[in-house]
């Protein structure tokens, strides 16, 4: 981790992108070696491509990926997911998710409401289907997609190889009107 000084006026947020060749199947908690850091102040934190491989390592091996620690502040968290399976249909009231190809292939799915589901908990919805019948993005290395908190979305894998990519979830401020309920 390296540690940079900016002027106050200024926020910078760097995040380098790594392909990984194989990677793990499924989510853990383990710890990984993370300064504590703060957003939007003179501190900005720089996750290398090494440091991003080096999450996939503290994983078993049906993990889906890795979470890091939550930010100081409380407003960002860095997860790195290999997912092989589609994901379930989730809603986020509080956090918007941008999602950072890295290697594989695959589609987003998002749409108006979720059908169904179940809270996952505070400001969370999981399961159901979507509905109306959901737009879809293609996803390959390289591309950026952001969800807005309160927009209900799949992500969904496509091919053998596992679709690796970094998830920034960001804290908005304010309510989210369209993630009162599933």
């Amino acid at each position: 981790m390296i540690k940079v000084k900016v002027r106050p006026s200024h926020f910078v947020l760097t995040l380098a992108c790594v392909g990984v060749a194989s990677v793990a199947h499924g989510q853990t908690r383990r710890p990984y070696p993370m300064s504590a850091h703060r957003i939007g102040s003179e501190v900005v934190d720089r996750l290398t491509p090494s440091e991003m491989k080096g999450m996939l390592n503290y994983v078993s091996a049906d993990a889906r990926g890795a979470i890091l620690p939550m930010s100081q502040d409380g407003r960002a968290q860095y997860i790195i997911n290999a997912r092989r399976d589609a994901s379930e249909p989730e809603r986020h009231a509080a956090w918007d998710d941008v999602m950072i190809i890295q290697s594989g292939y695959g589609f987003l799915d998002y749409s108006e409401s979720i059908k169904g589901g179940a809270r996952y908990g505070r400001g969370e919805w999981r399961g159901g289907t979507l509905k109306p019948a959901p737009t879809s993005l293609e996803l390959t290395p390289g591309v950026v997609v952001r969800v807005p908190a309160g927009v209900p979305h799949v992500v969904r894998p496509l091919g053998a190889a596992p679709l690796v990519y970094l998830v920034l979830k960001e804290r908005v401020s304010g309510s989210v009107s369209a993630a009162k309920s599933p």
